[in-house]
C-alpha cells in the first residue's frame, strides 16, 4: 500500500508524533510505501502550495490518512472526489471548542458541522477511546477504536534510584497547567507534610508557579522527555470532569506508566480504564483522597516500585505500538480494497 498521511503537527506535537509518525517503521518494515505532507502553516502561500500537494498526493496513493484536521467542506470534497479511501483520526473532543480557544457561536457550529462531514464522508474513521468511538460512530457505522499508544521498545522501564527527595512529576502543554493548579492546595499540603523531602517537577514550556510548594519546572524537550520521565517517582494526571476532558487519551499517565512510574489520577474518561487502582497507581477523586494517595506513595518506595513494575507490563501488554500496531494495519488494508 502507498499511504499518504496529513498530520496536524510536526513530531514536536505529541498528538501526531504518537498516532502517525511512530508507526512509520512498523508500516515499511511491513512492506508499505509512506508518504507525509506536514501542515502548512498560517502563510497563505504556503497553503496554497499544501493544497496543491495534497490533491496530488490523493491521486497517487492508495489511502488518505488525515489526522485531526478539520479541513473547509469544500476542500474535503475535493480530496474525497481525487480518492474515496480517506481515513480521519481524532484523539480529543475537536467537535467542541477547546478550553482555551476563544470563538464565537458561528465559528463554532462551522468548524462542528466540517468535522461532521468529514466524519460521514470517511471511509473509516479512528478514535482514540470508547468516548470519541461514540460520537464518530453517530455519523459512520466503521469507527475502529485505536488507542495512543508508547514505544515500550523506545522507553525504558529500568527501576530508578531513589534521591534524597521523592520526586512527583507532571509533564504536558502549558495549557494544561490549569488542571494541575487545581490541585494546588493538596501538593502544598504534601510540602508542609514532609518539607525537603518531597518535590514537585513540572516538565512543560511553561513555569508553573505557586506558593507553598517546593517545585523544579523544567523545559520540555522531545530528546529530553525521556531522560525527564525517569526522573520521576510517581506520576500525576488531575482533570476536572467535563465533556472535554473525558475525551482525553490518557497519554499523560501510559508516559509514567511505561516509565515504570506508579500513577495517581483523577478517574475521568478513560483514565477509569487504564489507571488499575491499587495495582498500577490509584484512581483520586478528593483532595483528601489525593493527599492520602500521595503519601501512601511518598512513604512506600516498595509499593511505588511495584505498581511501576505493573505499570509497565500493563501498557507493554495493552498499550505498546507491537500490541495496537496490527489493529492499524488491518483498518488501512481494509480501507484500500
Amino acid at each position: 500500500m502507498k499511504i499518504l498521511f496529513l498530520p496536524l503537527h510536526s513530531t514536536e506535537g505529541a498528538s501526531s508524533r504518537l498516532r502517525v509518525y511512530q508507526y512509520f517503521e512498523y508500516l515499511r518494515k511491513s512492506g508499505h510505501t509512506v508518504r507525509v505532507i506536514s501542515s502548512p502553516g498560517k502563510s497563505r502561500l504556503f497553503k496554497l502550495f499544501y493544497l496543491i500537494k495534497v490533491l496530488a498526493g490523493a491521486g497517487a496513493n492508495d489511502i488518505v490518512f488525515i489526522q485531526k484536521i478539520i479541513f473547509p467542506r469544500a476542500f474535503f470534497n475535493l480530496i474525497h472526489a481525487v480518492n474515496k479511501r480517506i481515513i480521519f483520526d481524532f484523539d480529543d473532543a475537536i467537535y467542541l471548542t477547546p478550553p482555551m480557544m476563544e470563538e464565537n457561536t458561528r465559528q463554532a457550529a462551522e468548524r462542528a458541522d466540517n468535522l461532521n462531514a468529514i466524519l460521514a464522508k470517511a471511509a473509516c474513521v479512528i478514535a482514540g477511546n470508547p468516548y470519541l468511538a461514540e460520537y464518530a460512530g453517530r455519523f459512520n457505522n466503521n469507527t475502529v477504536m485505536i488507542p495512543t499508544v508508547i514505544d515500550t521498545g523506545a522507553r525504558s522501564g529500568a527501576p530508578r534510584k531513589d534521591a534524597h527527595a521523592v520526586v512527583v512529576g507532571w509533564i504536558g502543554y502549558p495549557e494544561n497547567l490549569v488542571y494541575l493548579q487545581g490541585i494546588a492546595f493538596v501538593l502544598k499540603n504534601i510540602s508542609q507534610r514532609f518539607g525537603d523531602k518531597v518535590v514537585l517537577k513540572v516538565v512543560s514550556s511553561r513555569d508553573f508557579l505557586s506558593d507553598g510548594i517546593n517545585i523544579i519546572n523544567k523545559r520540555w524537550r522531545l530528546n529530553e522527555e525521556l531522560s525527564d520521565l525517569q526522573s520521576f517517582n510517581i506520576g500525576i494526571s488531575p482533570l476536572p470532569d467535563n465533556e472535554w476532558t473525558r475525551a482525553k487519551c490518557g497519554f499523560k499517565i501510559l508516559e509514567y506508566m511505561a516509565a515504570g512510574i506508579p500513577a495517581v489520577a483523577s478517574p475521568v474518561g478513560v483514565n477509569k480504564e487504564i489507571v488499575r487502582d491499587g495495582v498500577c497507581g490509584f484512581s483520586v477523586s478528593s483532595a483528601d483522597e489525593w493527599f492520602e494517595k500521595l503519601s501512601l506513595l511518598i512513604e512506600d518506595a516498595q509499593l511505588r516500585k511495584k505498581f511501576g513494575e505493573n505499570g509497565r507490563r500493563i501498557v507493554e501488554e495493552r498499550y505498546s505500538i507491537k500490541a495496537n500496531a496490527p489493529k492499524l494495519l488491518d483498518a488501512l488494508s481494509k480501507t484500500a480494497r
